[in-house]
């Protein structure tokens, strides 16, 4: 059976949002963000994830993240974002997360790459679970693990997928 938690307030939510995330032992700082009221950060190993509660809205809170590519990761993806290959894979896995992929090109002599990937969930207060919001953090934790497994294989190869 799934408990729906009655949230009647943006504090409620984050009350209840920081006290499910320190029940699961994560450790929870608070950063100021000048578009949200609240914006927790969390990590867990070399992965950091951002709780985001806009003042735009009143009834929903953003779960996200960002890896940032080095110089060197950014040839590799360069080498291989010609046939789109890549993206595309990254693309199918968040589509069945449902997650919001956006990335930030460079172009370069000519050349495509990305600066970073981020992934974005938005989650109504109305439908929120405790479930429901860990599944969300650990969907973006295990495709951000996927996408850095990805860019290691490329970088030990020095390859583009066939």
């Amino acid at each position: 059976m799934i408990f729906m938690v009655v949230i009647n307030s943006k504090q409620e939510a984050v009350d209840t949002v920081k006290r499910w995330l320190e029940e699961e032992e994560y450790e929870v700082s608070l950063v100021p963000d000048e578009s949200t009221d609240y914006n927790f950060m969390i990590v867990k190993g070399y992965m950091v994830l951002n709780i985001g509660f806009h003042k735009r809205s009143s009834d929903s809170l953003i779960v996200g993240g960002k890896i940032r590519f080095n110089p060197e990761e950014q040839s590799i993806i360069k080498n291989i974002t010609t046939n789109l290959e890549l993206l595309y894979d990254i693309d199918i896995i968040c589509a069945q997360l449902n997650l919001e992929l956006v990335t930030t090109p460079v172009k370069e002599n000519g050349e495509y790459s990305l600066e970073d990937i981020r992934l974005f969930k938005t989650l109504y207060f109305d439908g929120l679970t405790k479930q429901g919001f860990l599944d969300s953090l650990i969907g973006i934790f295990h495709c951000f693990r996927l996408i850095v497994a990805k860019f290691d294989i490329l970088a030990r190869t020095r390859t583009a997928p066939a």
